[in-house]
């Protein structure tokens, strides 16, 4: 039986805007483009405060460097990474991730042909089986042998 993901380029594609729209609605909440300036958190007045919001989008949003998205298309969320590393900076979490989140020993990847099964030893999320077919089929069973 061949292995693989049948999802193909149509839906990848749409999911794909479909997460970038999302990701611009939070860069433009971040940026305070629409009034009361650059927030560093996304709940609370004036800059924000930390809160269970963070928290909870943080651990969605923080591989966004390394799930294929151009450099161009990174370029438009800069208030969105700012906050990603923020969050990541904050010693309860950096605690709780020990070196999960170290930069230097995670694979930067720029695209599907540059993961490796590293990479999914941090990201077993089915979510990635869209983002990256190929490589979280193989990691899966990997981990399964």
């Amino acid at each position: 039986m061949p292995r693989g993901n049948p999802i193909k380029g149509n839906a990848l594609a749409r999911f794909k805007r479909e997460l970038l729209r999302v990701y611009d609605v939070l860069e433009i909440r971040l940026s305070g483009r629409y009034g009361g300036g650059a927030r560093e958190y996304l709940a609370g007045r004036g800059k924000g405060k930390y809160s269970i919001a963070d928290i909870n989008a943080w651990a969605w949003i923080r591989n966004i460097r390394r799930i294929g998205f151009s450099e161009e298309e990174l370029d438009r969320l800069p208030h969105l990474q700012q906050w990603v590393d923020r969050i990541a900076a904050r010693p309860a979490v950096e605690r709780g991730l020990g070196e999960w989140y170290d930069e230097d020993k995670l694979n930067k990847c720029r695209g599907p042909d540059k993961r490796s099964l590293s990479y999914f030893t941090y990201n077993p999320h089915p979510a990635y089986s869209v983002i990256c077919p190929k490589y979280y089929v193989d990691f899966m069973s990997f981990l399964t042998e």
